[in-house]
């Protein structure tokens, strides 16, 4: 009788064992990216109109709205600036509200820009 009772514990405790196992072997979902990752940054010196100007353009790969900080360090021959924006941008399933550009007018067509992005879901 003993036996039997210790049998039957053995059996219940192995089929708890194997139902945990189980359990966390089962396939887990991969984490969203990160906000910095869902963002195609693009910026270059472009003339806009008759006007030199660097422009910054931020597209949303994901599909969660996006707000970035964005801070740029812009200097040419002629003069140095720095600037400081916020850009909310719409999920990439709305199109063109995915994408947003900030233009900063310079005097001279070319130069070095140092910038970074820090972005949140909303």
């Amino acid at each position: 009788m003993i036996k039997m009772q210790c049998l039957a514990g053995a059996a219940m405790l192995v089929a708890v064992c194997a139902a945990g196992a189980a359990a966390q072997n089962a396939p887990v979902p991969p984490p969203p990216p990160k906000p910095n990752q869902c963002i195609a940054d693009d910026g270059g010196f472009k003339m806009h109109g008759k006007q030199p100007a660097f422009v910054i353009t931020l597209e949303n790969k994901c599909e969660k709205r996006v707000r970035c900080r964005v801070f740029a360090n812009i200097t040419t021959a002629r003069d140095s600036k720095r600037v400081q924006t916020t850009m909310t941008l719409a999920p990439k399933s709305k199109g063109a509200k995915a994408k947003q550009s900030y233009v900063v007018r310079v005097k001279v067509k070319g130069g070095m820009v140092q910038m970074s992005r820090d972005c949140r879901y909303l």
